[in-house]
């Protein structure tokens, strides 16, 4: 059920081949609200490598303050997660 609804967030991204940096931005933080998604999670979702992703959008917003890690101390953590901030929500 909720996975669902977070397909129905990513869609718009998902049928690109590419997209606004801002536009992937917003729907991150649209995903990552309320819930903590690892960079597999959000590559299926967003039909993106989980590489691209962490290394072009996830840690760049993170140093933006617009993510917050679950595991703020081990960064190189496999299972990784990822949640919008206060600020975001």
């Amino acid at each position: 059920q909720e996975w669902r609804q977070l397909q129905a967030i990513a869609a718009d991204i998902a049928a690109k081949a590419r997209a606004a940096p801002d536009q992937v931005r917003g729907t991150i933080i649209a995903l990552c609200r309320g819930r903590y998604l690892t960079a597999a999670e959000l590559g299926e979702l967003l039909h993106r490598h989980p590489d691209g992703l962490r290394s072009r959008y996830l840690m760049p917003m993170v140093e933006q303050g617009l993510l917050r890690l679950r595991y703020a101390a081990a960064l190189n953590r496999p299972d990784q997660a990822y949640t919008a901030t206060e600020t975001q929500t």
